[in-house]
């Protein structure tokens, strides 16, 4: 019994090394871009995986809950050649990408309140989700040139793949524990 309990002991130990050697990194910036990107996939996984789960409470017919699935996307390509000019003239980008984390987070404060505020919610919800997507096109496109401002291009490559890394394992593991979450309750 000692023998199997040291032999998972030391293989839980090694798994443990394996995953601080995986996402550990020894850029300051990396880090901080990393836990940005991280609580950025954290709030729009969950607020995009339960969009069409929120609709369907609020009495949302089958071509509602489809406009849902196809009107954000396409207002969302539609806004990023703009934006992306937009921002590119601009010196500070920064602000940009404050401007737009702030205005998304209203406007999924404003999502959320829907069914308090609205006698036609499914019709306010589809409005709000097609206008969260103004600020998220803004955050995409400010991102990519911030971040091409800020970081080294000789660092860019290994910045990038980490945070790509972090955003990635996150954006698998969390919807699950939530799906869990959600089956259980």
């Amino acid at each position: 019994m000692n023998k199997l309990r040291e032999t998972y002991g030391t293989a839980f130990r090694a798994t443990v090394n394996a995953g601080k050697k995986m996402f550990s990194t020894p850029h300051r910036l990396a880090a901080i871009l990393s836990a940005e990107g991280v609580l950025f996939t954290l709030i729009i996984t969950l607020c995009n995986n339960n969009n069409q789960l929120f609709a369907s409470r609020l009495g949302a017919s089958s071509y509602q809950l489809g406009m849902i699935s196809s009107l954000p996307p396409i207002v969302g390509m539609i806004c990023l050649i703009p934006f992306a000019i937009v921002t590119d003239r601009l010196k500070n980008k920064r602000i940009m990408v404050i401007i737009a984390a702030m205005l998304l987070g209203i406007m999924y404060f404003l999502v959320g309140t829907v069914p308090l505020i609205s006698h036609n919610p499914v019709t306010a919800l589809i409005v709000l989700l097609v206008m969260v997507n103004f600020p998220m096109s803004l955050y995409g496109s400010s991102w990519q040139s911030f971040f091409s401002d800020v970081a080294l291009p000789l660092d860019r490559n290994e910045i990038f793949a980490h945070r790509t890394k972090m955003n990635t394992a996150v954006g698998i593991v969390f919807p699950l524990i939530i799906g869990m979450i959600l089956t259980i309750a």
